[in-house]
């Protein structure tokens, strides 16, 4: 069975994103810093120059967890926001 993270939730082998942004930042862009799950954590630093709607998303390809069955190969880091 699978733990709940704190900050991701898995769909497959795609991982989603949910970040919390202030109002001014949805109406002026921001720099969203997110930390990976890999063996040797590093910041994906996603930038947002446009307004941002509550069905914003953004989709990081190869940024997700391993495909089983395609070894080498990972699903995509999908980022939404609340």
């Amino acid at each position: 069975r699978e733990k709940q993270h704190d900050f991701f939730a898995r769909d497959g082998s795609n991982l989603l994103h949910r970040a919390k942004i202030t109002l001014a930042d949805a109406l002026c862009g921001l720099q969203l810093d997110v930390k990976t799950l890999d063996a040797k954590p590093r910041i994906l630093r996603v930038n947002f120059r446009e307004p941002i709607t509550p069905t914003t998303t953004k989709v990081i390809a190869g940024e997700g967890m391993p495909k089983s069955k395609s070894p080498g190969e990972r699903g995509d880091l999908i980022i939404s926001f609340d």
